[in-house]
């Protein structure tokens, strides 16, 4: 089995170190038409979210409790800059402002520390993706996977289900 190259040669952030095990593309994935493979990564440059990550984000705005909603609506709104890590295992979110990382005057979450805001589960073709939806300093900072979520991102055909949350956020 041969494994995915990576986008970018940026190192993995800390908490994108968590995750154990490789970081291959799931078997059903790789089976994806060749057209589908060759266009994701330009498909992505032109639209802010990807599919996957859309349907994800809106799960996890379903799954928050009413108050909490319009936090998050504000922080995805504001997001300028996503860098998508090692064929996508991590997706990092900013707020890019002269230059610099500047999430001022953005609404945040009751914890300004590190934590699991939620979990989500991608199944496509039998195979299942762990995913967890992590904030830093109060804002939604990144979705890590197990496994490189490139090649679900622009497939419509897999289930993508909210299943574990930040019991504060509920």
């Amino acid at each position: 089995m041969e494994f995915e190259a990576e986008d970018e040669a940026e190192p993995v952030s800390e908490a994108g170190r968590r995750w154990r095990g490789s970081r291959r593309e799931p078997v059903a994935a790789q089976r994806a038409p060749l057209s589908i493979r060759m266009f994701s990564g330009i498909r992505a440059r032109f639209c802010k979210w990807t599919p996957w990550e859309a349907r994800v984000l809106a799960g996890l705005s379903q799954a928050l409790a009413e108050p909490h909603r319009p936090v998050l609506q504000a922080q995805l709104d504001a997001v300028n800059k996503i860098q998508r890590i090692v064929g996508w295992a991590e997706i990092d979110f900013f707020v890019i402002k002269q230059g610099r990382v500047c999430w001022d005057g953005v609404p945040c979450f009751q914890d300004t520390g590190e934590f699991r805001l939620a979990r989500a589960r991608t199944v496509g073709d039998g195979v299942a993706v762990q995913s967890e939806l992590t904030c830093i300093n109060g804002h939604l900072f990144c979705i890590e996977s197990e496994v490189a979520v490139k090649p679900l991102a622009f497939r419509s055909d897999v289930e993508i289900q909210i299943y574990e949350m930040d019991s504060r956020y509920v």
